[in-house]
């Protein structure tokens, strides 16, 4: 028969070791980069969007929420392009994307400088892995008809098929859990494979 002591001392000795893990992987933060829609008044819609009413807000106010959602909840960084004073973005970003750690890059491709990006990221093989993009469902190339299907949404498969990760949403509510679950899916992948189990 076990020695009931012995189950005690087993119980606390798990528990201290998943305390422990729980400890280091909560140090572990992801580094994210969040494009889409830009802010139409630049500098000044990133540090308010309390009581705006500009008409083009909408999509900023998205890129807004999930940063708040993302670092609040999971503990992550996210920077904007817009943050940084680039002379030439689009070279700019690459520079960033590609010699710093970043870990995900989560494009919504709502407007022309967006799709742009998308463009552009989705054909670089070293930023290309890194990609995350949400599309409205009447946009995702699953469900788009074959007679309906533009280049974008023709781009949106050719990365889906080589890269994966072109994700639909039918509501902002959707689109933050998604968002939420792949980052912190991606966190626990990072982290485990850093332990190299």
């Amino acid at each position: 028969m076990i020695d009931p002591k012995f189950i005690v001392e087993r119980k606390n000795f798990v528990e201290d070791i998943k305390k422990s893990f729980q400890q280091r992987y909560r140090q572990k933060s992801l580094m994210i980069f969040n494009f889409g829609a830009g802010f139409p008044k630049g500098k000044e819609c990133l540090e308010c969007c309390e009581g705006c009413t500009t008409e083009n807000c909408i999509e900023p106010k998205k890129r807004k929420l999930i940063r708040k959602e993302i670092e609040s909840r999971l503990e992550h960084h996210v920077c904007f392009p817009e943050e940084f004073d680039l002379d030439v973005p689009a070279i700019d970003e690459k520079i960033i994307l590609r010699e710093e750690n970043i870990d995900l890059v989560i494009i919504l491709p709502e407007s022309f400088g967006s799709r742009y990006e998308f463009s552009n990221y989705s054909q670089d093989p070293q930023i290309a892995p890194l990609l995350r993009i949400f599309v409205p469902t009447k946009y995702h190339p699953l469900k788009v008809n074959r007679e309906e299907q533009s280049i974008l949404s023709n781009g949106y498969l050719i990365h889906l098929t080589k890269y994966g990760h072109v994700y639909s949403y039918k509501d902002d509510r959707e689109l933050i859990e998604k968002i939420l679950l792949l980052c912190e899916s991606y966190a626990h992948l990072k982290y485990y494979e850093e332990l190299d189990i």
